[in-house]
């Protein structure tokens, strides 16, 4: 018995943890620093063979290519449509369609624009930027002049209701 209570007075002595701090802005610096890396690779970020790849007649068209004798696209483009592989490689083409398009506009709207044209000083320059922003198709299709009347419009409601 006696050996027993050594055993378990040995299980009951506490453990001093050390204490770890953790800085979050240099974490996220770092992320965002490895994120910029993978963005600019040309090697992971090469599509061309997504892209590029033999793509089929829409099937509105099937018709009038089986009468004609003209199939070649046929089951590419039944392959594109029914099978999973197929409708990743759309879906992907949509999703980066919309990417490339959020680019140009991030591009075109950003925050020393913004802060620019609104005259509002760090703080509430972040807030009424994110409150502010008009969509993407917005953004790309109106010159600069439209985005800032839509910019002063909204900070007049915006002052208005606060």
């Amino acid at each position: 018995q006696a050996n027993d209570i050594q055993q378990w007075e040995i299980f009951q002595t506490p453990i001093k943890l050390k204490t770890f701090l953790y800085h979050y802005q240099n974490a996220d610096s770092i992320a965002e620093l490895y994120a910029r890396q993978i963005k600019s690779n040309s090697l992971l970020n090469d599509y061309q063979h997504i892209f590029n790849r033999p793509k089929g007649a829409p099937l509105k068209y099937m018709p009038l290519l089986i009468i004609f004798g003209g199939c070649t696209g046929c089951i590419t483009s039944l392959w594109e449509k029914f099978a999973k592989r197929g409708k990743e490689l759309n879906k992907f083409e949509r999703i980066y369609a919309l990417y490339q398009q959020q680019i140009k506009a991030d591009e075109k709207f950003n925050l020393a624009w913004f802060k620019k044209i609104s005259g509002l000083n760090e703080k509430e320059c972040e807030t009424y930027f994110r409150r502010c922003r008009p969509h993407n198709e917005f953004i790309l299709v109106n010159n600069e002049y439209d985005i800032a009347l839509y910019i002063k419009n909204c900070l007049q409601n915006q002052t208005i209701k606060n």
